[in-house]
């Protein structure tokens, strides 16, 4: 019997893990959540990333937009919800706008 966790989190990790390497991330994760475990996932929002740095730009393989985020939360989660960020602010605001993206799912699929 493999222990399982109502609650994970990765915040600054999903920009690192290179697109084709994703599904199988996800799947870990969500195998590791009970049914109606809860993830919490935050990334740099994709259109923030012109005013990124060089380094960081090379160590980010793979930044999201926020549909692209709320795509990903659909797939594996009965319920996503998804929240933008500026500066210490966490809103469902403009997305586009956003430096940060958040995304909680919840009830894995």
């Amino acid at each position: 019997m493999r222990e399982t966790f109502d609650g994970a989190f990765a915040i600054d990790v999903l920009e690192h893990i290179y697109a084709s390497e994703l599904p199988t991330w996800m799947k870990n994760i969500c195998r590791t959540l009970t049914p109606d475990g809860v993830l919490l996932l935050g990334t740099p929002n994709e259109t923030s990333q012109r005013y990124a740095s060089k380094h960081s730009k090379e160590g980010h393989v793979n930044v999201h937009t926020a549909n692209q985020l709320a795509a990903l939360g659909r797939e594996w989660f009965r319920n996503s919800f998804l929240f933008s960020q500026h500066d210490e602010v966490v809103t469902t605001a403009f997305s586009p706008m956003a430096q940060y993206l958040w995304l909680m799912g919840v009830g894995v699929r």
